[in-house]
């Protein structure tokens, strides 16, 4: 009775095996997941810092109405939509790899200067 109401509760032979995995697998496995999901938050959070101190520059320094200062920071912000496609048609030539080292090479550079 013991061994089926632990199947039921999704115990079994799957519970046994990702119990098995080594202590070093696990914490790396955690590891990349935290990295992946910083990488997933992390821009937007900077992105929207940016735009909104762009929009409050653009609008004190140089006196531009809220609509012009949108509009440019919205037009610095859409560039993503252009490279992002032609960086997945150069992916057909290149391998991803080197694609996402060359961006996160250029990233660290223009982050550097």
């Amino acid at each position: 009775v013991g061994r089926k109401r632990r199947q039921d509760l999704g115990g079994g032979e799957e519970a046994n095996q990702s119990n098995g995995k080594p202590l070093k697998e696990k914490v790396l496995h955690n590891l990349m997941l935290g990295f992946v999901i910083m990488n997933g938050a992390l821009p937007s959070f900077f992105i929207t810092s940016w735009e909104i101190s762009a929009t409050n520059i653009i609008q004190t320094r140089f006196n531009w109405s809220i609509q012009y200062s949108a509009l440019l920071v919205g037009g610095i912000a859409l560039t993503p939509a252009i490279s992002a496609p032609l960086i997945g048609k150069l992916s057909y030539r290149i391998h991803d790899k080197h694609i996402l080292l060359g961006c996160a090479s250029t990233q660290l550079v223009s982050a550097v200067t």
